[in-house]
Parts: structure tokens; C-alpha cells; sequence
């Protein structure tokens, strides 16, 4: 079974450093409470991503490991997404590891920061974005495929050959089922 830190420790070394992982409903109950008083405008401002470990006989059956769920909401300085993860057993199985789903949807959020950014959106508070709807193109077209491949360099420039396998999971599933479909 995944641990939480474990997930927090992965997120938090591959993602941009005012990309904020919060695990656990504790976790988010504090960052209610205090971090949404707390911030200022900036194009730049932390992006919270806000993780939650389902309970996994709820999920075992609809196959998902995770998903990068709702849009992106933009508040005053800062902006929110949820990241919804499904730890059933097995699924490492089919080839396809918990790291690499968490690279796959990571890069799901930057296709929607990036979005953002570009619809100048970021700085309006009450803002939703969701790639999947503001961009012209599949949701895993080429924009999610540079992101995908973005994120993977991130982590394999932090933990190297140890994510060799995610590495050739993500190459060899993800990028080469996203290339023939176009």
C-alpha cells in the first residue's frame, strides 16, 4: 500500500518548488484554516495541489489509478487542484507504476497552468480551468505530451536510474499510444 509521505516526498521533488503538495484531509483542513488567508497576487503564486488517497474498494473496479480531477480554481495569489489517487492492488501488474500514473497526471496540471497563462486567467480569483475544455485538442495531444515528457526529466534528473522502468513505462505505454492515435 502507498504511504503518504511516500507520495508527498515524489510529488514535492519532481514538481516546481511553489507547486505544494497537501496529503490527507488533516492536511487540508489546516491549509482551509490558514494558507488561503495568507496569500498575494502573483503570476507565480503557489499552486496547491491537493491529494487524496481514495479508499481503495470504492475504486477497484473502474480500473483508474488516479486522475487529476475538476478544474484548476484560482483564488487571490494562488490557485488549487485536486489529485485523486486509487492504491488498489494489482495494477503494477499490467506494467504500470504508481510513480508513473502520478508523472502522467502531474502532467495533466501543467497543461492546465499553462492554459492559465496563456487565457491570462491566473490572476482573476474564481477562475476554472480545465485543459480538456480551453484547449483545441485532445486532452492527450501534443501540448499534454511535452508537459508528459517535461515532468518525466524532472524526476529522472532527481532520482535517475532508479526510474528507469517509470521511464520506459511512460515512453513505451503513454507516449507510444498518444503517437499512433494522431
Amino acid at each position: 500500500m502507498l504511504e503518504v509521505a511516500e507520495i508527498k516526498t515524489f510529488i514535492d521533488s519532481i514538481t516546481p518548488k511553489h507547486w505544494i503538495p497537501i496529503v490527507g484531509y488533516k492536511e487540508m483542513k489546516e491549509f482551509f484554516n490558514t494558507v488561503l488567508r495568507e496569500q498575494s497576487s502573483d503570476v507565480q503564486g503557489a499552486l496547491y495541489l491537493q491529494v487524496l488517497i481514495m479508499d481503495e474498494k470504492n475504486y477497484v473496479d473502474s480500473g483508474r489509478l488516479a486522475e487529476c480531477r475538476g478544474p484548476m480554481r484560482f483564488f487571490d495569489g494562488f490557485a488549487t487542484c485536486e489529485l485523486w489517487i486509487y492504491p488498489h492492488e494489482g495494477y503494477e501488474k499490467r506494467g504500470i507504476s504508481w510513480k508513473g500514473t502520478l508523472i502522467h497526471e502531474i502532467a495533466h496540471i501543467a497543461v492546465n497552468r499553462l492554459m492559465a497563462i496563456k487565457l491570462k486567467e491566473q490572476r482573476r480569483t474564481g477562475t476554472l480551468i480545465n485543459s480538456s475544455v480551453d484547449l483545441k485538442e485532445n486532452q492527450h495531444g501534443p501540448t499534454f505530451q511535452k508537459a508528459l515528457i517535461r515532468m518525466l526529466q524532472r524526476a529522472y534528473r532527481v532520482y535517475g536510474d532508479d526510474l528507469e522502468e517509470v521511464w520506459f513505462e511512460i515512453v513505451n505505454i503513454d507516449l507510444n499510444i498518444y503517437f499512433s492515435d494522431e
